[in-house]
């Protein structure tokens, strides 16, 4: 059976068209469910945009693109975040594993296959917590001859996962926050794949952002497992142009080159290569003196509504 496919919608119905479109010319797209999370506006500035959202997204029965859809339209505006983990849990509860594609992305004509195959060879892999649909044009070493790489890092654009393994996330980690902000251990191999993870971390704690990959990649590597990536990218991301909910600025560093879907991925079970690893982090580095001070930031303000917290018990 084929694993259902999870949208979250705004208030972009150009980005969404443009991946509906490529989602179609999937082969496997008429024996997928579709489940669409639409969320409410903010404002009455965005009003009129996800109402357009809105009135696209209930047209897509009738095209009988897919085997069935299913639309969620929130009254409130719940935050991507919070729309994320409730929208995929509750998938999940239903089917066991789902494949997410977030709104303004494209995939290759083979991404379905992809995904289903990667969910099906991993099934019961529990060192491995996803499947990413996207990866960055990177320079791969001379004799690595493998369709696919491990990292401890996923890709919100377009990703894939079970219900056993997202089950195991800890979604609240004010409890063990205190003990990991003195850890220079745990915060050494969580910076393993990425310079920004344990700031992402610190800014998510003092409520500066409010990311729910942060908190699903923490429980990744707590319990040493990985994500799947695709050497050639089944995901091009669409909206890095400054229109989305967490990119304001126009962004080009995550361009890639999409895959034609003519060459079968082939799964296999293979370890982390430790120079894919390096090449990878490379846009994630920052110099010592942006991570201290920034680092010092977060944990001021932490501390500071912490004390404020126990004085107000006074």
């Amino acid at each position: 059976m084929y694993s259902p496919i999870i949208i979250f919608v705004y208030n972009r119905k150009d980005k969404l068209e443009k991946l509906i479109k490529s989602l179609i010319k999937n082969h496997e797209s008429k024996y997928s469910e579709l489940y669409i999370f639409s969320d409410g506006y903010k404002s009455e500035n965005d009003r009129i945009k996800v109402n357009e959202v809105r009135e696209y997204i209930d047209k897509l029965r009738s095209i009988n693109a897919f085997k069935n859809v299913v639309i969620n339209k929130s009254e409130t505006n719940k935050g991507l975040s919070k729309s994320i983990i409730e929208g995929v849990s509750e998938v999940l509860n239903k089917y066991e594993k789902a494949i997410i594609i977030e709104d303004d992305n494209i995939v290759s004509p083979d991404f379905i296959d992809y995904m289903n195959r990667g969910l099906e060879f991993y099934r019961f892999d529990s060192r491995i917590w996803a499947i990413s649909g996207y990866s960055r044009n990177i320079t791969f070493p001379y004799d690595y001859n493998h369709d696919i790489y491990l990292m401890q890092r996923i890709s919100s654009y377009s990703w894939a996962t079970w219900k056993d393994r997202w089950d195991l996330t800890k979604w609240d980690i004010e409890d063990i926050y205190p003990s990991y902000l003195f850890d220079y251990k745990k915060r050494k191999i969580f910076s393993k794949c990425g310079e920004d993870r344990p700031l992402m971390l610190d800014a998510l704690i003092c409520k500066k952002v409010n990311s729910w990959a942060i908190r699903f990649e923490y429980s990744m590597v707590e319990n040493n497992a990985f994500s799947v990536l695709p050497c050639v990218s089944r995901v091009k991301c669409n909206g890095n142009d400054g229109s989305g909910t967490h990119s304001k600025k126009e962004n080009h560093i995550f361009d890639t080159i999409l895959s034609d879907g003519k060459n079968m991925v082939q799964f296999e079970t293979i370890e982390q290569d430790e120079r894919i690893r390096e090449e990878f982090i490379k846009p994630y580095k920052s110099k010592f003196l942006r991570r201290l001070f920034k680092n010092s930031d977060y944990i001021l303000y932490y501390y500071f509504k912490m004390f404020k917290k126990i004085f107000a018990n006074y």
